[in-house]
């Protein structure tokens, strides 16, 4: 019995090591404005695309992204409204600090004045940057857009969190087995 115990345990640990560490991941979130908004149709319930001059970070970012002050200025592309499916076709970015593209979207509200996008991707951070530490991060981004007469106003919120990656997931899974056997085996001496 002891010997199957100890080489359970071999095979565990052995599993546990070989696995791949994961790398730092960026933290944090940051706020920007849309400048120069425009569409291609007469309100936001009926255009398809929306085309922005660039955005501007209204304030510093938190955690990992603190570094990135305000006023900031990102390059963006357009948003496309027929293209969720691939994230609206939205990307925006900064050479010293990093690239965010969005891969998949969806549209939470929208109405003649108002739109709300919701959109997932991956920031990768530039590779000479102040970010350049770190390895590229899952995101997602918010665009809500308002519309009052002729006149449009964009907010952009980049969120940065990372999700644990399978072979973290698996490490909890081996620890946790590890943790019951342990358990499970002083209870059998006991009785």
């Amino acid at each position: 019995m002891r010997v199957h115990r100890s080489v359970a345990l071999g095979v565990l640990l052995s599993l546990a090591m070989g696995m791949s560490a994961q790398a730092d991941l960026i933290t944090g979130s940051l706020p920007l404005a849309g400048i120069g908004v425009t569409q291609n149709g007469a309100d936001l319930s009926v255009s398809d695309e929306i085309y922005t001059s660039f955005e501007l970070t209204t304030s510093a970012g938190t955690g990992d992204l603190a570094g990135i002050g305000q006023l900031v200025v990102f390059f963006n592309s357009d948003i496309y409204l027929d293209q969720a499916s691939t994230g609206f076709g939205y990307s925006f970015w900064n050479d010293n600090w990093g690239k965010f593209t969005a891969n998949s979207g969806t549209i939470v509200q929208r109405t003649a004045d108002f739109l709300d996008l919701f959109m997932e991707g991956l920031f990768t951070p530039s590779a000479n940057g102040g970010l350049k530490d770190f390895d590229a991060t899952p995101a997602t981004v918010r665009v809500s857009i308002n519309q009052s007469g002729g006149s449009l106003s964009q907010g952009v919120t980049l969120d940065v969190a990372p999700v644990p990656e399978p072979s973290s997931l698996a490490l909890l899974g081996i620890g946790s087995t590890v943790g019951l056997i342990a358990v499970g085996r002083r209870r059998w001496k006991k009785a």
